[in-house]
């Protein structure tokens, strides 16, 4: 008996094609649709067909473009008002940040203010505790020249000494001027003794 021949059909041997609908085949017979799609799959040169879309229907970017469930709302008075209060609502958030960074800003600042404060204090004790800064005040010398009197210490009572032995020279000196001007201790027209104006006073002693 003989065999049967077989037949194995290959997917590769079909080219299959999707059906045309309705609309594709009247689009087919209209000769301005059939000319707008050969426009679109025309390719060659510098050409290339960008589908500009709808031109009446904005773009989703659009300030004018809203959806089917904006376009159909009624309560305009309402939404306006919810645009304020968002409004309102976020300017208010924008006041309640400003309002803690400048309160922690102010905090930061008198923070230092009394950083500094507590620093100056410190060193001020420190200058105190130390006494140099008094010592400033002090005078060169050991004389008083609001009193005009001298310091009852062992330096003010030389410092004493020294102005006494200062004024005793002095009147040394003028009463050596007087002797070395005048020759004889008379006057020579009258014959009257001549005294020296300037009596000198004992020598100063020094401070024990």
């Amino acid at each position: 008996m003989a065999e049967k021949p077989s037949f194995e059909v290959r997917s590769s041997e079909f080219h299959n094609m999707e059906p045309r609908t309705r609309e594709d085949r009247l689009a087919a017979r209209a000769r301005e649709k059939l000319e707008q799609s050969m426009l679109r799959a025309r390719r060659g040169c510098f050409h290339k067909y960008e589908d500009p879309g709808n031109p009446v229907v904005p773009e989703p970017t659009s300030p004018m473009y809203s959806t089917e469930t904006e376009r159909f709302k009624r309560d305009v008075a309402g939404e306006m008002h919810q645009h304020k209060v968002d409004a309102l609502m976020r300017q208010q958030e924008v006041y309640d940040r400003k309002r803690v960074e400048q309160m922690e800003k102010e905090q930061q600042r008198w923070d230092r203010m009394a950083a500094q404060a507590a620093e100056e204090a410190a060193r001020m004790e420190a200058v105190r505790a130390s006494g140099l800064r008094g010592k400033q005040n002090h005078g060169s010398e050991h004389f008083n020249i609001i009193t005009l009197s001298y310091h009852e210490t062992p330096q003010g009572q030389t410092l004493q000494y020294k102005d006494e032995v200062t004024r005793y020279r002095a009147v040394l000196r003028s009463q050596n001027l007087f002797n070395k001007n005048h020759s004889v201790t008379h006057n020579i027209i009258t014959g009257e003794a001549r005294p020296n104006p300037v009596p000198v006073p004992p020598a100063p002693s020094p401070p024990q």
